[in-house]
């Protein structure tokens, strides 16, 4: 049974009774919807019964989410629900994880969903041959070759060191994860168009888990606290899934938590996270460590207070005094390992270098994350980050490798963050794993400032913000656009206000961005944010993994209070010199002409403009998820891939006139 503050909201709402009213408080909402699945629409979905087109992949098979982020790789996968990311896992095996919950391919909450259980994502492997091994001798492959199968999984909603803190939604004990074996039965069935008949798959139940929270979960399994995901080992012994067409899938079923009274508050819940996942012939029970050390997350930005700062504002004093870097090994055995950063301007110069030699790493299960200094906390020193643009990212690369041959698996050896300096000020990391809005019953009298203070005089040019979409675009409403002054460390004179009207942006961010009418001129402490005097709840994107909660502040019963939920609501100020806002043409879908080959790509990617385009005027681009542009140039039919790393990008091509885009995978 939901608890009483879901079942009287419908949504996860952090009480504070022992500090504010009731009535009057901040909000922790759940996401209405996958931004970054939404803005990666529309992608062509894989149809019942098409994967017994597709060639089988060979044991063994080896997945751990960590070289793409987006939809899964389609070179493993067949469908497209569930969310491969870096940001809803805590504390994984691995960097990256596939994420399941109650929103669909496109981002939406599943129209089928309810307040019971309904099925929702789904995580299906492309077919494997598990009847036959063709290395290094071809011969049948039997029960008796120890076949195994086994991941690592955990609930959502993170370690919360306090009732308000969180990374996304715990599912209900009515909630399930389930994992489903499938095999070819000899028999035909046809395609949903009845155009062909293509062999059966039976699916079969194998494993499953209820639905509960993190603690809970960590405590039940004894799990340690550098990893939290607990690992399953399933035998595969039943001779039907010897089979040319073997497949496996996770599904979860979840339960939208809403009421009658407020059903467009429906948003996404009930995660599960999925990481490592493995199957191969010649295991055991036992077979529990992996020979494999890696990075555990991405170690981040440049910056201590921001993730993003105008250049013109960058002074030394912002740089932070050491990375923290979790470095792991998985195996049961000390390894000798490497650990090197590297900072490349634009023009790929080095601007900051570091290596802290070779040294041996403990098992994770008996020494936790890297403790070595040089390897866990290296230090910013001797950077030379100059620029005479007046924009400029600089690429981090972090480099975690095995001494010798090295490991099997080289992915998750590496992580790249681009550290921007834009004209805008962000505390935000782009992702968000909430929604915030502030409520008051008694005065329907609401606002949200953000704190932000300036070493230099500037001018405010427009307000950035990311605004959920919510069922049924309840959340699209006027309100009111607002800057103050700093009074004793909280939002005085009302300095600015505008009424803005929302205009949802169709660009890989889901930022809108509001322009003032007329220039702000600031200089140290000042705030931004919205007023709003109805009844409307105001659904900003909140950001659980960046917490700077000290610098959020809002007002309801009647006065300002400093935030007591652990992330940073979604807002940022733009600044600098003028510039017109520009109306960009439309975008259209990259089946109507764009196209690029092959796909996913290694080195050269090939690219064929539609006949309606002119290529001396096309431009190109391409972005990574977070919208960051990592090139720019006129059209060619051919560009190298070769210094980015693995993972999704979207390609831009814009002759002035229309702009199309498509998608495309580094492997």
């Amino acid at each position: 049974m939901k608890n009483l503050t879901r079942n009287l909201l419908g949504l996860y709402l952090l009480l504070l009774p022992w500090t504010y009213r009731a009535d009057a408080q901040e909000r922790l909402l759940h996401m209405p919807h996958n931004p970054q699945l939404r803005k990666m629409a529309p992608v062509l979905q894989q149809k019942s019964g098409e994967t017994a087109n597709l060639t089988p992949l060979q044991l063994p098979f080896t997945e751990d989410f960590s070289g793409v982020c987006g939809y899964p790789d389609t070179a493993r996968w067949t469908d497209r629900s569930a969310f491969v990311n870096q940001h809803f896992g805590f504390r994984p095996p691995s960097i990256g994880v596939a994420t399941l919950d109650a929103v669909d391919a496109l981002g939406r909450v599943y129209p089928q969903g309810k307040t019971t259980a309904f099925p929702a994502d789904t995580l299906t492997s492309r077919p494997i041959r598990t009847d036959s091994l063709f290395r290094p001798v071809a011969r049948a492959l039997t029960a008796s070759d120890s076949l195994y199968f086994s991941f690592f999984y955990q609930p959502g909603g993170g370690i919360r060191n306090h009732p308000w803190e969180g990374l996304g939604d715990a599912p209900e004990a009515s909630d399930s994860l389930i994992l489903e074996f499938g095999f070819y039965t000899g028999d035909s069935v046809y395609t949903e168009d009845s155009s062909a008949k293509v062999p059966e798959t039976r699916w079969v139940s194998v494993w499953s888990s209820g639905g509960t929270t993190l603690e809970q979960f960590v405590a039940k399994h004894h799990l340690d606290s550098s990893l939290c995901f607990r690992q399953v080992m399933i035998p595969v012994t039943d001779s039907c899934f010897f089979n040319p067409g073997f497949q496996f899938r996770f599904r979860n079923l979840a339960s939208l938590e809403f009421t009658k009274e407020n059903p467009t508050w429906a948003g996404n819940v009930d995660f599960w996270n999925i990481d490592y996942i493995r199957l191969d012939r010649g295991r055991s029970c036992k077979d529990t460590f992996i020979d494999d050390i890696a990075l555990a997350d991405n170690p981040g930005g440049l910056l201590k207070n921001y993730t993003a700062m105008p250049w013109s504002h960058f002074q030394a004093s912002e740089l932070k005094t050491a990375f923290e870097v979790h470095l792991l090994n998985l195996s049961n055995v000390t390894k000798n390992a490497s650990y090197i950063y590297r900072i490349t301007n634009p023009e790929g110069q080095t601007a900051g270098s570091y290596d802290g030699g070779s040294y041996n790493i403990e098992p994770l299960r008996s020494g936790g994350f890297q403790s070595y200094a040089p390897h866990a906390r290296p230090d910013l020193r001797n950077l030379s980050l100059t620029s005479a643009a007046d924009t400029v990212d600089f690429r981090i690369l972090h480099l975690h490798r095995e001494a010798g041959s090295g490991d099997l698996n080289p992915f998750n050896d590496t992580v790249v963050f681009m550290q921007p300096f834009r004209n805008y000020f962000a505390y935000d990391d782009g992702t968000p794993e909430a929604g915030y809005t502030v409520v008051d019953v008694d005065t329907y009298k609401t606002a949200l400032a953000l704190k932000f203070s300036m070493g230099k005089a500037d001018t405010l040019r427009a307000i950035a913000m990311y605004i959920n979409h919510v069922l049924d675009e309840a959340n699209d409403f006027d309100f009111t656009l607002s800057v103050w002054n700093d009074r004793n460390d909280m939002p005085g004179e009302l300095m600015y206000s505008q009424k803005v009207s929302q205009h949802y942006s169709d660009a890989l961010y889901d930022f809108q961005l509001f322009y003032l009418d007329r220039p702000i001129a600031l200089q140290g402490t000042y705030y931004v944010g919205y007023q709003i005097s109805n009844k409307n709840f105001l659904n900003v994107g909140f950001d659980q993994n960046t917490n700077r909660s000290e610098n959020v502040r809002y007002f309801s019963g009647n006065q300002w209070h400093t935030s007591f939920l652990a992330g940073t609501p979604m807002i940022r100020p733009y600044v600098g010199n003028p510039w017109s806002p520009v109306a960009a043409p439309a975008i259209s879908a990259a089946a109507q002409g764009l196209k690029v080959y092959p796909n996913p790509v290694e080195d050269r990617l090939h690219i064929a403009l539609p006949e309606s385009m002119r290529e001396n005027t096309t431009r190109l681009q391409v972005c990574n998820l977070s919208g960051q542009v990592l090139y720019q140039g006129a059209y060619t039919s051919e560009l190298s891939t070769e210094n980015l790393p693995a993972g999704l990008y979207l390609l831009k091509a814009d002759d002035g006139k229309q702009r199309m885009h498509c998608k495309f995978v580094v492997r």
